[in-house]
């Protein structure tokens, strides 16, 4: 037999079918089924399809009874007790190595390539790479462990049961076909081949009947339209059908395009007339399942494992803390103040001990809340050494403890996964023989390793639609079938050798990934087979992907090419591509939003930062001060600027309360011990305080923040502020309100000094700031004109104090006339002190009157207002940029 076409009705009892997967072996079995049942028959011999390894392992155990019990027959090894003995193999190499889990996976691979092309030890020690040698080296390591304890690894399997001669020859049936297999040349197969016909068994490959199909290929401007088209089109040729049918859509990069594919067909089946009669995932099933760690009933377990062995993140701590998969009460709305609290302290990351303690400073007394991390830490505490199945109870323990999964009724698919879960976790016990007593940390990692192999998609009833991905769908029969992304790019599949084993071996031996000609021969198979799978295919390509021109595959130009324009029918727009297109419609049509309400309380009551918003952009004062659109404190590593600039603030009002004058500070210039000390208590005591306020990591930051402000005050008094000419502390750091136009702003002034008659303000900033920013219609910082308004018939001079170390000095304006002091800093003087202070007192009024208004027009005073603009989601700057280039263009 050399790969004739496989025909049911002469398939005997006698007749054994072995596929590549479980998948295809399942389909044939149903197919046949089928058949069976439309020629009107009531009973009849299950068809024998089976998997090749599942046949292997059933010969294996049948073998194992036969065998004489002298003969000592090997344990075989699951593939997770495979990669722990390559993990351990690999882990003895003298050198430090990174990445130990994906060599494990390569070792892996191409140990699975040494058996299924019969390589030899002298021709895999034959490679000239470091690389080659080392693992030839592991490889002779490996092999040494399984013949030390009797085990043998999958990928050996067919080689050790054919090896059993006469005991086997028995076993062989009259006929084999080996079906769907795409390389009929490996040397594994034929040799399987050779063994069965010694036997007297009739073996050869076959494939589906020819369907005698009509293929067409269809292209499209981007590489993405086409999969909404493929779903269109496949639901349109299920609802044209009165008998059931097996549509299929081949996307051979499925995995990563899992996630799109599953938005696409929810929002085109609630599109369809009878979406209410079933849920989408009864019609349409994607193969490619998700790692189970990627459902967050299984996620969420694993980030609460990680919260007993160290620390998380303040984002994974909000995560966990509000997380479904654990139960919760009324303490948990809290959860939204107790992070932000945690925010406002910088506090990056956290412990299981140091959330606890916050959070009962946060909360004190007894919550649920507590509670649930009282029982983690009781739970942590009994983490000790344990083997394996004792970790397996102290994990069901902690289930318990954290009532994973209790929280409420687990739907369909969550109830799936927890069962998943709990047999996944069993398998661990495979591992009992190979390892002793591990560490939380040891444990955790192997669960880690288990878990993440692990592909899983929720139990669904046979579906008419099938999205798979190459491998999957080769060999399998349809009514009608689509094959997605068959841009050159794809067709053939670039090189990929295992890096492993010695390249010119996998070239001479023509194995997977060696050569071009071999990816081409290969890719030829699978498209051909495509093409007779179904009496309708079609092929589909995009010609471009962003910027990257693509072309159709060369394998399928003598294909005909359906008309360019594919039809708008099967063009996907998701809903939210829709529902923007009709809000964007909308809103094209309605005039100019630069206004919004306005405010209808008497007096609108805020701080400075209204004024300053609505001067530097109306559209950010409104959306601030009317949406309450506020950003976040941003967590950073060190020490924030917004905590360094408010202990420079806090140590200089304490100084200034305690000095009075410009006098009392000369006398401590002259002895310098005294100011020394008294600069020491003041910084002690805020340092103090800025470690119960702010989580710094690691504490080492706090006596040098201690040393670096004690430095830069004590720098900032000497050489400027002892400068100036003498002038008395009125007012520090002391509240006020000020009345402007209908807004009453609370105000609070870092420091107002009394020169003679006059008053200067001073404002502190740890960041560089120019006196330009105090000018112009729409001032930058409008805070010290505010200040200003206090007393504007007293005030005569305007400054930054700018403690910065490399750009210390004082910036601002002032009255010609008042002596500040000269040397400190860049002062611009104004000659005609009244009519600054008018034409502020007129712009301050101006503004205040726009936010009363609503006005809310996008008009930033300059770019570096939208630099650092937290507002970009809700902004239309850069929108209205591009209609006004459009206009232009």
């Amino acid at each position: 037999m050399n790969n004739t076409p496989l025909d049911f009705a002469a398939c005997s009892p006698d007749t054994l079918i072995l596929t590549p997967n479980r998948r295809l072996s399942a389909w044939l079995v149903r197919d046949h089924d089928t058949e069976m049942a439309a020629q009107g028959l009531q009973s009849w011999p299950r068809l024998n399809a089976l998997p090749l390894d599942a046949w292997l392992q059933q010969l294996f155990d049948a073998l194992g009874l036969l065998l004489p019990a002298e003969k000592s027959v090997p344990r075989v090894l699951t593939a997770r007790q495979s990669a722990l003995l390559w993990r351990q193999v690999i882990e003895q190499d003298k050198d430090p190595l990174p990445d130990v889990e994906g060599l494990v996976q390569l070792a892996q691979q191409a140990r699975a390539l040494i058996c299924r092309w019969r390589m030899g030890t002298a021709q895999l020690e034959s490679g000239h790479t470091p690389e080659n040698a080392r693992f030839a080296q592991w490889h002779r390591l490996y092999l040494a462990r399984l013949q030390q304890d009797n085990l043998l690894d999958p990928p050996a399997l067919l080689q050790w049961v054919m090896a059993q001669g006469d005991a086997m020859s028995p076993m062989f049936p009259a006929t084999i076909f080996l079906h769907g297999f795409n390389d009929h040349s490996e040397p594994q197969l034929l040799y399987l081949m050779t063994c069965a016909q010694q036997a007297g068994s009739r073996i050869g490959f076959s494939h589906l009947p020819s369907r005698n199909g009509t293929c067409h290929s269809v292209s499209f401007a981007q590489v993405d339209e086409q999969f909404g088209a493929a779903v269109n089109w496949a639901l349109t040729q299920r609802a044209a059908s009165i008998q059931p049918v097996r549509i299929g859509i081949v996307i051979p990069n499925l995995q990563n395009q899992r996630a799109r594919m599953r938005a696409i067909c929810q929002a085109l089946w609630q599109q369809q007339p009878d979406h209410d009669q079933h849920h989408w995932t009864d019609i349409i099933n994607i193969t490619a399942g998700q790692k189970l760690t990627d459902y967050p009933l299984v996620s969420h377990l694993l980030l609460l494992l990680r919260a007993l062995g160290g620390e998380l993140s303040l984002l994974e701590w909000n995560l966990l803390l509000t997380s479904p998969c654990f139960a919760g009460d009324a303490a948990f709305i809290e959860h939204d103040r107790f992070i932000q609290r945690l925010r406002d302290q910088n506090c990056m990351r956290l412990g299981l001990d140091a959330i606890t303690r916050r959070w009962q400073q946060f909360a004190p007394g007894s919550s649920a809340t507590a509670d649930w991390l009282a029982r983690l830490q009781s739970a942590r505490s009994s983490a000790k050494k344990l083997s394996i199945p004792q970790w397996l109870n102290w994990l069901n323990g902690l289930l318990v403890a954290s009532q994973w999964g209790q929280q409420r009724t687990l739907s369909s698919e969550e109830f799936q996964i927890r069962q998943r879960l709990q047999e996944t976790l069993l398998t661990l016990l495979e591992l009992t023989p190979f390892v002793t007593r591990l560490s939380l940390t040891e444990f955790c990692h192997e669960l880690n390793e288990c878990l993440r192999g692990v592909q899983f998609q929720p139990q669904t009833e046979t579906a008419s639609i099938q999205i798979m991905g190459v491998l999957e769908a080769a060999g399998l029969p349809f009514d009608a079938l689509w094959v997605c992304e068959c841009e050159a790019a794809n067709w053939p599949q670039s090189v990929s050798a295992n890096p492993l084993l010695p390249r010119q071996l996998q070239r001479a031996l023509n194995m997977p990934g060696a050569t071009p000609e071999r990816e081409l021969h290969y890719s030829a198979g699978l498209l051909g087979g495509f093409r007779n799978s179904a009496p309708q295919v079609v092929f589909s390509w995009g010609e471009n992907q962003g910027d990257t021109g693509h072309a159709l595959a060369s394998l399928l130009q003598d294909i005909p090419a359906l008309d360019h324009h594919w039809p708008d029918a099967y063009r996907f727009r998701s809903l939210e591509q829709r529902q923007y297109q009709q809000l964007r419609d909308t809103v094209q049509q309605l005039p100019p939003d630069e206004y919004g309400a306005p405010v209808e309380e008497q007096h609108a009551r805020g701080g400075s930062g209204i004024i300053k918003s609505q001067s530097q952009c109306p559209f950010k004062a409104f959306a601030e001060y009317r949406l309450n659109i506020r950003a976040q404190d941003e967590l950073t590593e060190g020490v924030r600027a917004a905590d360094r600039g408010h202990l420079l603030h806090r140590v200089l009002e304490k100084f200034w309360l305690e000095v009075k004058d410009s006098a009392a500070l000369q006398l401590l210039i002259e002895d310098e011990s005294r100011l020394d000390v008294l600069l020491h208590d003041i910084v002690d005591a805020e340092i103090r305080q800025l470690r119960a306020e702010v989580m710094l990591e690691p504490a080492a930051l706090y006596p040098l923040e201690q040393e670096r402000t004690f430095s830069l005050v004590k720098r900032w008094l000497k050489d400027y502020d002892a400068r100036r000419d003498p002038f008395n502390i009125e007012q520090v750091e002391k509240k006020r309100t000020l009345q402007l136009n209908g807004i009453e702003l609370s105000l609070a002034v870092d420091r107002i000094d009394r020169i003679g008659d006059a008053l200067a303000i001073i404002d502190y900033k740890s960041g560089d700031k120019e006196a330009q920013v105090l000018q112009g219609e729409r001032p930058e910082e409008p805070q010290l004109l505010l200040y200003a308004m206090l007393e504007p018939e007293k005030t005569r001079g305007l400054y930054f104090g700018v403690l910065h170390n490399s750009r210390m000095q004082y910036k601002g304006m002032q009255d010609a006339q008042l002596a500040f002091g000269k040397g400190t800093g860049k002062i611009i003087q104004a000659g005609d002190w009244a009519a600054q202070m008018q034409e502020w007192q007129q712009i301050l009024a101006g503004l205040a009157q726009e936010y009363r208004e609503g006005r809310a027009v996008v008009e930033p005073v300059n770019p570096k207002v939208c630099q650092y603009c937290h507002l970009g989601p809700v902004c239309r700057i850069r929108e209205s940029a591009q209609e006004l280039a459009d206009d232009i263009g």
